[in-house]
């Protein structure tokens, strides 16, 4: 181990000897000064550009496309969470108080869309006696289409 630490020392010191001797300064130096330019001078204002060009595409991209989907938006329910207490559940209350509660306010709305959002294992078949089905297979999201 102690023999390839000094073998990179060695390599490095041959590497460098030039850059101590004084033999290639001016050389090393140019080289460096063209790169620092050519980052500085041209990278840095191509990267800027670009980057504002992007933002003030994404502003009017957003600016044209305001109220587009605002209505559609407003017709889609996201339910997160709908619990019955543990000793009531499969009694039939939680079907209960969604078909007698939940459905006449989505209708009068007029909401089209009722997604319900982490859907535990459990409370699947609750979700399908209501009329849901699942978004995607192995998801915890379920839809119902109004």
């Amino acid at each position: 181990m102690l023999y390839k630490i000094h073998k990179i020392n060695a390599m490095l010191a041959v590497a460098l000897l030039p850059l101590f001797a004084n033999a290639q300064l001016a050389v090393t130096t140019t080289f460096f000064e063209s790169a620092r330019s050519l980052l500085t001078d041209v990278l840095i204002p191509i990267v800027f550009t670009l980057a504002l060009l992007f933002f003030f595409w994404g502003v009017t991209k957003y600016i044209r496309s305001e109220g587009m989907e605002k209505e559609e938006g407003r017709k889609i329910m996201v339910c997160d969470s709908f619990e019955i207490e543990h000793d009531l559940q499969g009694s039939g209350l939680g079907r209960k108080l969604w078909m007698e509660r939940v459905e006449p306010k989505v209708k009068e709305y007029q909401i089209k869309e009722i997604r319900a959002t982490h859907v535990m294992a459990a409370s699947e078949g609750f979700w399908a006696k209501v009329g849901f089905n699942p978004a995607g297979e192995n998801s915890r999201t379920w839809v119902k289409n109004i």
